[in-house]
């Protein structure tokens, strides 16, 4: 009888525990899921990874050079240009989202925006220090690729590669403000971050000429400032000391003034609407 009495309050005593343990992990999986688009961008990413090498080892297997636009370049310094410029990408979004971020933490956005203080200028100020680190990181990547690959260093130290690198930053700084719009509606923008810097690397011809997609997802490339940027400095490192033509140049322009018109829009109106709704002071909960 008492063996039986024992038995029962340990069976109890594990009905409990797995009952614990059951309301930890619902509780644990509620929250994965709420957090919707940090939950699902796992899978998102491994789609991205999975495009990345599918098209990577097309254009590595098939030739030792890459044909682009009338010109051949050699694969490793195509693929090692990609790898460099994209570590400037990931700054001058990052710091616009960022500045608003934090002045809302901080609670310095109100007073701001009664002052004659220019939000503009603090993305100004935050995103051009960011900027120049991610142009020592491109310089950086560069130079271990040098000494790793042994592709030359001196083409990229040309003038038009140094303007290409000014209007990248300048271009996603543009989309950085886009952002920090959504986040304010939002209230959680850093995953838009992650995902503008994920769609650049996968689809913005950083490992693989972004011919070789298909037709129905070509269009991509097309609106990332990223690939054409890549198009201005590979084609300096081929045809060093030439003179590009304008041609070239033309769309990462074209494409900067209307990313920074329609993100100067939307960011004004965010802010409206967070000062008419007590948005500008972000809950410490958020």
């Amino acid at each position: 009888m008492n063996m039986w009495k024992r038995w029962k309050e340990k069976m109890n005593v594990l009905k409990l525990k797995i009952a614990k343990l059951w309301v930890l992990l619902i509780s644990q999986m509620r929250l994965d899921v709420k957090a919707y688009f940090a939950f699902w961008g796992n899978y998102v990413w491994i789609l991205f990874v999975c495009v990345i090498y599918r098209f990577l080892f097309e254009a590595a297997l098939s030739r030792s050079t890459i044909f682009l636009s009338g010109y051949y370049i050699s694969f490793p310094l195509f693929l090692m240009s990609g790898i460099a410029l994209y570590r400037l990408v990931i700054y001058p979004v990052v710091a616009v989202d960022e500045t608003i971020l934090n002045l809302r933490r901080s609670g310095v956005m109100s007073w701001i925006l009664v002052t004659p203080t220019s939000i503009y200028e603090l993305f100004f100020v935050r995103s051009i220090w960011r900027s120049f680190l991610g142009i020592t990181e491109v310089a950086t990547v560069v130079f271990f690729a040098h000494f790793l690959v042994g592709i030359p260093i001196k083409p990229f130290f040309q003038v038009p590669v140094f303007f290409a690198l000014i209007w990248l930053s300048l271009a996603y700084i543009s989309v950085g403000m886009l952002i920090s719009a959504a986040s304010i509606w939002l209230r959680r923008g850093s995953f838009l971050c992650t995902f503008i810097q994920q769609i650049s690397y996968a689809f913005g011809g950083v490992f693989f000429p972004i011919y070789l997609f298909p037709k129905i997802i070509g269009f991509i490339p097309l609106i990332l400032p990223l690939s054409h940027v890549l198009n201005i400095v590979r084609y300096v490192l081929v045809h060093g000391g030439q003179t590009v033509p304008f041609s070239l140049f033309l769309p990462i322009i074209q494409m900067t003034l209307i990313y920074f018109v329609i993100g100067s829009f939307f960011l004004q109106k965010s802010l409206v609407f967070a000062r008419q709704n007590g948005l500008l002071l972000m809950d410490l909960h958020e």
